[in-house]
């Protein structure tokens, strides 16, 4: 490979560095493409689809990179195999910090998403409906004093417990669990919620009413389960 050029999140650098016989090349600069595509997204508009793009793109490439990299690596029939590994396994670096970036854009929408409650009504609408045509999500649910003041944080990938950082640090309430969201499979307009942290007082009740707060969205009732049997409500 071309020692002067330092390794790039680029389809142009591993166009000039990439070698025959590499299995995992092709693969790799259809990863990178389609991160610099998502990254040009991103330039032009922010918001949730064009960040999860991002994010889903470049741990895509993060995956091709390291699969690249191992080839590489065991190859026997790749000139400078493992000066090829080292160079992809530098790539983290880069990766880490465009991860860092996308991570500061979600804090800075969801910011915007839980500031007010008309604002979150378009986030959570937007998110149930994901879940209504069949998309499991991860959530966290943050329960305030009055229906209006309560939020939940729905994500593809990002896990709960990061969802329940984030809803502590954008709404300063403390009454907060997590876990996976999805349809009902029999009744469409239910919401279930498999709790994996600590169920809350009056979780079902006011979940419900949190859901009446911004009506009219693909939901109207709310299911508690332990992943498998229903939870039963409780009440302070």
């Amino acid at each position: 490979m071309a020692r002067k050029d330092p390794p790039e999140l680029t389809a142009r650098w591993w166009q000039a560095n990439q070698p025959k016989g590499l299995r995992a090349a092709p693969k790799l600069e259809i990863a990178l493409r389609a991160w610099e595509s998502a990254r040009k997204r991103l330039d032009r508009e922010i918001d949730e689809d064009s960040l999860e793009q991002a994010e889903d793109r470049l741990e895509q490439v993060e995956d091709t990179a390291h699969a690249a990299a191992a080839e590489a690596e065991k190859s026997k029939t790749i000139p400078d195999g493992a000066e090829l590994a080292t160079a992809l396994r530098r790539l983290d670096r880069d990766i880490a910090t465009e991860r860092k970036y996308l991570e500061k854009l979600a804090d800075d929408l969801a910011a915007q998403d839980f500031a007010t409650p008309a604002a979150f009504r378009t986030y959570l609408l937007k998110a149930l409906k994901r879940v209504h045509g069949g998309l499991r999500m991860n959530f966290a649910l943050a329960l305030g004093q009055k229906a209006e003041d309560s939020r939940m944080a729905l994500h593809r990938s990002k896990g709960g417990k990061a969802l329940m950082g984030l809803l502590v640090r954008e709404t300063g309430i403390h009454a907060v669990t997590w876990g996976t969201a999805a349809g009902d499979e029999k009744k469409g307009d239910v919401l279930t919620l498999a709790v994996e942290g600590k169920p809350l007082s009056g979780m079902a009740r006011r979940g419900r009413e949190m859901l009446k707060e911004h009506q009219p969205l693909p939901f109207k009732q709310m299911r508690l389960t332990d992943g498998e049997q229903e939870l039963a409500e409780t009440e302070d």
